[in-house]
């Protein structure tokens, strides 16, 4: 009877140690994978961090980009008025330059007949 009791107690430990075996093997298992999860978790915050840090940068360039086209728009819409104005203003000036050409040889044709001698005499 000792013999079978020692028996069955050895193989209740054998037993305990097979689940112990498996269950330590299976601990390693889950651990391994927490530990890669978290790694991968790891890496994922940081290129969102990068990504974000060059979102942001990006933002800034346009902003800047629509701020010097906005300038540059409002300085060719000055340019256009200013073109306008030397335009009315060169019309302007060639239509009195014309003006005045006319009244000269207006005054030359009325002067001429008399700062001319007669002849005959």
């Amino acid at each position: 009877m000792k013999n079978k009791t020692l028996i069955i107690l050895a193989l209740l430990a054998l037993g305990c140690l097979a689940v112990v075996f498996s269950t330590s093997q299976t601990m390693r298992r889950s651990k391994t994978e927490l530990d890669q999860e978290r790694y991968n978790r790891m890496l994922a915050e940081e290129r969102l961090e990068q990504a974000t840090i060059k979102i942001k940068s990006l933002e800034s360039n346009v902003s800047a980009s629509m701020n010097q086209l906005q300038s540059t728009k409002d300085a060719l819409g000055q340019q256009r008025i200013n073109t306008d104005s030397l335009k009315a203003e060169l019309e302007r000036m060639t239509k009195l330059k014309e003006a005045l050409e006319q009244e000269l040889k207006n005054s030359l044709v009325t002067t001429a007949p008399a700062a001319t001698p007669p002849q005959g005499q």
